[in-house]
């Protein structure tokens, strides 16, 4: 059976989910999900655990906590870990309801599990718990997100602004915020005084790591039936989304511990919270929307804005290279929601094997099949969509890394209805591996350097990075040739794909930081002013040098370049403005020094 979306009507804030069905209903289960860059990698991870609980049995529901995904609510607001804790309290109520399972689990990893404990705690009607990576006090936690923090330093350039974007004790981490009430609320923490007795408990290692023997240590003095497993995997699971491998080893373990549950009778519940068609807020209203496509349905999310409005223009907004829709550091949650509010209905979309989306996701564990010129084909299926809605004819679409080849390429379709692009950190105009290889591997002029061999000597050097750059070293005279080739032969391609915009009358926005392999590879060749020569594209050289926005402050930066880009785009398309009219060469951000 299908799994299908579902948004619940939790207080302070609404929770968005996928429920997946199962025959059976012994026991149901709900999956909570970690923190910051651990959740964002393992997303399609928790998509095949739910399918793969279903199959067995199992009824799944899968959330958002409030303030991330597709929930609602921001990192910002107040109270967010009594809005966690009711979230998990009423998805657990729903689900029994729902599913009419005798017992309901949590799966909780990380946050999640942290979570996940304290809602029951407090009386969420939740028998068994799976906690993966919980320790039992939230200082520990939130040492370890410092530790993170600090390890996965965030490239800069100077050009940092002055004053600082964070207000005090808010905590930072690869691209997720949490505020000072947050982090304290969260310091308070202590499993080891969280009464669960009579609950059946599932501790399991990380990745060899035992569980903290507080935590199992109080839980088995209070009654609970605990059980320690291994759990190999985390750590893979949650390094990158696009090269996450199931963790099948924890899986089954899990599995067996379920179906060791004692038997018990269904009985009736009601649902704590409505199921609602919608998700609604302040001047806006989000909902599902489902396109179809030869491998199956493509999963997106329209927020439309509940006052009338007065164009007939949508954006699309595309994955950041294997995240899912809600983009990077769900920038692109954030930016719907504020451009809905402001009349332009905006569309979140995951191309197939991506997000929600139907399709095999393992292909992408390779650059190359995120830059298959294919994938542009369904960005104009979800313009189909929308304008077979009525919603409008529109569009501009925009992402980053893949979403903006994607972008790229689907404007170089010809299809005049897609009338602008927004092409953020773009790798390549046209994917070349022999320049994915180069991007990898050390430079030439590093190996003069005393730093690479001190690197070296010590055996701090990534030995695939350093194999890349031996095996072009040898392949440098034979592929020199082929690579002058394929670059004037690109570059014939890119003129014709920027001419043709400007015959059509679209126009392309390419926003790039100095840090970026097409930044560099285009100063080389002649300079990021050579493309001034064409009317239809304008540049946006963007500060820091990180590839994804991590800092707070890209973050901000960047989201005020691409909403001077759309009001540009969107003056421009209701005055009829001609291409080229208007120039933002190069628009600096936060008053920092543009290249």
């Amino acid at each position: 059976m299908s799994a299908r979306p579902v948004y619940l009507d939790t207080a302070p804030d609404p929770v968005f989910g996928y429920f997946h069905p199962s025959g059976g209903a012994s026991t149901a289960v709900l999956i909570v999900p970690p923190f910051g860059w651990d959740e964002a990698a393992s997303y399609r991870v928790r998509y095949r655990w739910a399918e793969q609980l279903a199959q067995a049995g199992h009824p799944a529901l899968r959330i958002d906590l409030p303030a991330t995904g597709d929930s609602g609510g921001m990192p910002r607001d107040p109270g967010r870990l009594d809005a966690w804790v009711a979230a998990v309290t009423d998805a657990a109520g729903w689900l029994r309801a729902e599913s009419g399972a005798a017992r309901v689990a949590a799966i909780g990893m990380g946050l999640g599990g942290l979570v996940a404990q304290l809602a029951t705690g407090r009386g969420a009607p939740i028998d068994d718990l799976v906690l993966w990576g919980v320790p039992a006090r939230g200082k520990a936690y939130v040492r370890e997100l410092r530790a993170f923090s600090q390890l996965n330093a965030i490239p800069t350039l100077g050009d940092e602004p002055a004053e600082p974007v964070l207000p005090d004790g808010f905590l930072e981490v690869s691209g997720s915020v949490l505020s000072a009430e947050t982090v304290d609320a969260l310091k308070a923490v202590d499993l080891t005084a969280v009464p669960t007795p009579g609950a059946r408990v599932l501790l399991l290692e990380r990745d060899g790591v035992p569980p903290d023997e507080r935590l199992r240590s109080a839980l088995a003095d209070a009654g609970a039936e605990v059980t320690v497993l291994p759990g190999p995997g985390f750590g893979d699971m949650t390094s990158h989304p696009q090269r996450a491998p199931l963790p099948r080893e924890v899986f089954a373990a899990v599995a067996h511990w379920l179906a060791a549950a004692p038997d018990a009778a269904p009985t009736p519940a009601e649902a704590p919270v409505a199921e609602l068609p919608a998700l609604e807020a302040p001047g806006l209203r989000e909902s599902v929307l489902e396109v179809e496509h030869p491998g199956g349905k493509l999963v997106g999310i329209l927020t439309e804005p509940t006052a009338a409005g007065g164009g007939d223009t949508a954006l699309v907004l595309l994955n950041a290279g294997a995240m899912r829709r809600s983009g990077p550091n769900r920038m692109w949650t954030e930016m719907a929601r504020r451009w809905a509010v402001r009349g332009l209905p905006v569309l979140r979309i995951d191309i197939e094997g991506l997000g929600d989306s139907d399709g095999d996701e393992s292909p992408y564990a390779d650059d190359a099949a995120l830059y298959e010129d294919r994938l542009a084909e369904q960005v104009l299926l979800a313009l189909d969509e929308l304008e077979r809605r009525g919603v409008a004819s529109r569009f501009i679409a925009a992402g980053l890394c893949s979403g903006a080849f994607w972008t790229f390429h689907a404007l170089r379709a010809g299809d005049e209805r897609l009338r602008a692009g927004l092409i953020v950190n773009l790798f390549s105009f046209f994917w070349d591996r022999d320049l994915s290889e180069g991007a990898k591997a050390p430079r030439a002029g590093r190996l003069l350097s005393p730093r690479f061999w001190a690197r070296a000597l010590r055996g701090r050097l990534n030995r695939d990075r350093v194999r890349l750059f031996v095996r072009r070293a040898f392949r440098a005279p034979l592929a020199l040739f082929s690579r002058r080739t394929a670059r004037r032969a690109h570059g014939a391609l890119l003129d014709d794909a920027l001419t043709g915009f400007e015959r059509r009358g679209q126009r392309a926005w390419l926003f790039l930081n100095r840090n970026e392999p097409l930044y560099e590879r285009l100063e080389r060749e002649g300079g990021i002013a050579d493309l001034d020569v064409y009317p239809a594209l304008e540049t946006v050289i963007t500060p820091g040098g990180d590839h994804t926005f991590r800092a707070a402050w890209m973050q901000r930066s960047l989201s005020e370049a691409l909403d001077a880009a759309l009001e540009a785009e969107l003056a421009r398309l209701y005055n009829e403005g001609p291409v080229g009219e208007t120039h933002a060469h190069r628009v600096p951000a936060h008053g920092s020094a543009s290249a």
